[in-house]
């Protein structure tokens, strides 16, 4: 009998085994190649959360830094107007790394910069006018990253470096930079349509009459307004409370991680608004008394050029008023306003004797001290030295060369016992300077400057027939120095005496802040004679005097203040300087940048 064996099953168990170690190599690999992806993933996405948080580290630092208490504080250089090729309007923080990473000019031009290029900037709306920084074809579309090679020349931009640990290290912060420009009514914009009929829109702020893509955006304290067309700055405008307008910037910042991820973001700032400031003259000084009112019979008082409106018409023995850090001292004199100090700086906030009185107020000082007391001190922003610094040469009719002569309208005031103004124009040969930079200018004999703004070191203007004439009529600042050889302060820095300073449209009135004084040293200011200032003085560190029988019709800023003899102080309420905000700029909105 033939015994016949079934061999068919043999190597099935080896079959399965070898199908079961496929199946979990598969898996493992699976497991393996979804841990790896995972792995990147988490990888990756820390990369840009480091990209993305160091940029808001560099936005906030950027933030910071606006604030005027801020100890590297960049306030000053903080841009009011759109930017233009040559007006600095554009600021950059930098924040450089080591090595490679140590070199970051986010205006280079070159092509394939890897100096981290700002590849952003043409999307902000600085197009279209009068100086622009891109023509419209240099504009690309929303989400597309900029040409760096189209990037404008010239002096459109400054820059400072991080203040935060470790910059300039390879330990430094992963933001490369941030940048800081005003916001226009066009500086968002979006793509639009589809298709072929895609174009670009933007989100602007106002589409009122009289504005444009190009119109510079303010803050009200409540929300973003276009600047009107009448104004030049956000500060000419007035919020419903009464309180100037604050401009809006655009803070952009990138930062890069060390695996080279990139985040960009963007935010809204503004300052909130300040209440007007009541006081047309205020001593920063907490002398006991910081104020004091001497002499025969000085006086304030107070009027208004808003509107057009003169002194003649709208004059009042209130509102002419006095503050102090310290407190006043009224000897002989009238104070016709209020008068506020900071609570308990002096025993006294305010002696009145002699002949002295007010008219403005009669809760303070009553024996109730407390009546006096502001709610919280004032600060003001110290005014920065010319830059550069102006020579220490004397330039004077005398001097080689001597101050220019020509022959122009020049303007003398007679002050009656009221204190009203009665100006007297008579065209002759006088001394004249345009717009610039200067020395020390003296002179004893009428001096005609033309609109606009002079750097110089000190003004010593003596003699009865001294004095300053604008002619033509428009807008001056001076921006003085007053220091020594030695870089030390004179001892004074301003000096006006005789006819004082007018404006050569002043038939009746005219506004005084169509001629400022910024001066932050600690020199004197002194102002005699018997004519008539109108001027707007911002000197918070510096002792001022006022003496002789003039006026000075504006708004005064002083460390102390000496007013005798028959001066009078009109405050005209029309240039209510608003005290600096010292808190933090408002973020008014916030977003990413998709590339």
């Amino acid at each position: 009998m033939r015994i016949r064996r079934n061999n068919r099953e043999r190597g099935v168990a080896m079959l399965f085994a070898i199908l079961a170690l496929m199946l979990l190599t598969a898996i493992g690999a699976t497991l393996i190649l979804m841990a790896t992806t995972e792995t990147s993933i988490n990888s990756n996405y820390r990369q840009e959360q480091t990209a993305y948080f160091a940029a808001k580290a560099g936005l906030e630092e950027a933030r910071a830094r606006m604030m005027v208490t801020d100890p590297n504080s960049i306030t000053a250089a903080l841009p009011i107007t759109a930017p233009t090729s040559s007006n600095a309007s554009v600021i950059y923080i930098l924040n450089p790394g080591s090595g490679a990473a140590s070199s970051i000019q986010p205006w280079d031009t070159s092509s394939n910069s890897q100096k981290f290029p700002d590849d952003e900037l043409c999307h902000d709306g600085y197009t279209g006018y009068t100086g622009a920084l891109f023509t419209a074809t240099q504009v690309v579309a929303p989400q597309v990253r900029c040409d760096p090679t189209q990037l404008p020349t010239g002096t459109w931009h400054s820059s400072y470096t991080s203040a935060l640990p470790f910059s300039g290290t390879s330990s430094a912060l992963s933001f490369k930079w941030v940048r800081i420009s005003p916001k226009l009514n066009g500086s968002v914009s979006y793509l639009t349509g589809s298709g072929s009929s895609v174009s670009t829109g933007t989100y602007t702020v106002s589409g009122a009459a009289g504005t444009t893509a190009a119109t510079l955006i303010c803050w009200d304290g409540a929300e973003e307004t276009p600047l009107v067309t009448t104004a030049t700055k956000c500060s000419d405008m007035l919020n419903a409370a009464g309180s100037p307008m604050t401009t809006v910037y655009l803070l952009t910042a990138l930062g890069v991680s060390p695996s080279g991820a990139r985040k960009m973001v963007q935010g809204e700032v503004a300052l909130t608004p300040t209440p007007p400031f009541i006081f047309g003259m205020y001593s920063t000084s907490t002398a006991c008394p910081a104020i004091t009112f001497t002499g025969q019979n000085p006086s304030t008082n107070s009027y208004t050029t808003a509107g057009g409106q003169t002194y003649a018409t709208t004059k009042t023995n209130t509102g002419g008023d006095v503050g102090s850090a310290g407190s006043v001292a009224v000897g002989n004199g009238n104070i016709g306003g209020i008068v506020g100090v900071t609570s308990n700086a002096c025993p006294s906030p305010v002696t009145i004797k002699n002949q002295g009185s007010m008219d403005g107020t009669v809760a303070c000082p009553s024996g109730n001290a407390a009546a006096c007391y502001l709610p919280a001190p004032y600060s003001f922003p110290v005014p920065p030295a010319p830059s550069p610094l102006p020579p220490n040469t004397n330039l004077s009719p005398s001097t080689t060369p001597p101050i220019p002569t020509c022959t122009n309208t020049v303007a003398t005031a007679t002050v009656d016992s009221s204190g009203n103004v009665t100006y007297t124009y008579t065209t002759t040969t006088t001394n004249c300077l345009v717009p610039g930079t200067y020395g020390n200018i003296k002179s004893t004999s009428n001096l005609t400057l033309a609109p606009g703004t002079y750097n110089i070191n000190s003004l010593t203007l003596t003699g009865t027939g001294s004095g300053i004439t604008v002619n033509p009529p428009g807008v001056v600042t001076l921006n003085v120095a007053g220091l020594d050889s030695s870089g030390n302060p004179l001892t004074t820095a301003i000096q006006i005496d005789g006819n004082g300073i007018i404006n050569s449209n002043a038939t009746t009135s005219e506004p005084p802040n169509d001629f400022v004084i910024n001066y932050g040293g600690t020199g004197g200011v002194k102002i005699n004679g018997n004519g008539a200032v109108t001027a707007m003085l911002d000197a918070p560190n510096a002792p001022v005097v006022q003496s002789g029988n003039g006026a000075w019709f504006g708004s005064m800023l002083g460390s102390t203040m000496s007013i005798g003899g028959n001066a009078f102080f009109h405050y005209d309420r029309a240039a209510a300087l608003a005290p600096t905000n010292t808190g933090y700029f408002t973020m008014v909105s916030y977003r990413e940048v998709p590339y």
